[in-house]
């Protein structure tokens, strides 16, 4: 949900995003974007046990008002089909809260 929520971002200031890897964590695709000198998302405390302070490496900081993280949920790719599943319902549970809040106002 929250690749989503950036690939619709990216979109709409025209940013185009090739994926050319999933990986299971987010440690993973940090270690892999830094090998492969690509990109990826990932936290500041995962990023800094991959990147060492004197190596350049370009970190693009999203500010937080631009990401709903308080309306996503978020399973890795090796969740099970129950967690999946859990994710999904509550991912379409909290988007018609958040339509029933928007239609109210």
């Amino acid at each position: 949900m929250l690749q989503q929520q950036l690939n619709a971002l990216f979109e709409q200031h025209h940013i185009q995003v090739e994926e050319i890897l999933s990986l299971p964590d987010i440690f993973t695709a940090t270690r892999a974007a830094y090998d492969l000198k690509t990109t990826t998302l990932t936290t500041m405390a995962i990023a800094a046990t991959v990147i060492q302070p004197d190596e350049p490496y370009n970190l693009m900081m999203l500010p937080p008002e631009i990401i709903a993280l308080d309306n996503t949920v978020i399973h890795t790719n090796k969740a099970s089909t129950l967690v999946a599943a859990c994710s999904h319902a509550l991912w379409q549970l909290l988007s018609q809260t958040r339509s029933a809040l928007v239609d109210n106002r």
